[in-house]
């Protein structure tokens, strides 16, 4: 059984570790934004399936990116740290949806945003055990 201090520890969020993979996050997502923008620029049409594709591999590896900045600094609790980023990440995103949405006349920004959401959870937390990794392996005294 743990003592009196473990729930203590356990409990404990770095939010600067979380801000900071947050906003890595939000590095990744504004190229990929902007990329987006420029190829519904060119087009009448709606996005080509393999372009839509790419997109969503880029914010996926942003969601990955932010969990690992998290995870690295906040390596005693990973994939909290991670998961955390990456909902903040997607929090930051959401301002840039509704402006891509008006730009493009898209009708609804907020269009899966529940599966975003689950994404950026499990790519965050994902990305959180990857960068605690990292820090490990580049630790000398580990």
């Amino acid at each position: 059984m743990a003592g009196p201090g473990a729930d203590a520890r356990r409990a404990r969020i770095d939010w600067d570790a979380v801000g900071a993979g947050a906003a890595r996050g939000l590095l990744f997502i504004v190229p990929v934004v902007g990329f987006q923008l420029l190829a519904a620029r060119g087009s009448d049409d709606d996005l080509s399936g393999g372009l839509v594709g790419l997109l969503f591999v880029g914010i996926l590896l942003a969601f990955a990116a932010a969990g690992s900045r998290a995870g690295r600094q906040g390596s005693h609790a990973p994939r909290a740290h991670g998961a955390l980023a990456g909902v903040f990440a997607l929090l930051a995103w959401l301002p840039l949806r509704i402006v891509v949405a008006a730009l493009t006349d898209s009708s609804n920004p907020l269009r899966g945003i529940g599966a975003a959401a689950v994404f950026a959870v499990g790519m965050g937390a994902i990305g959180g055990v990857w960068g605690a990794h990292r820090a490990r392996m580049n630790d000398p005294h580990g």
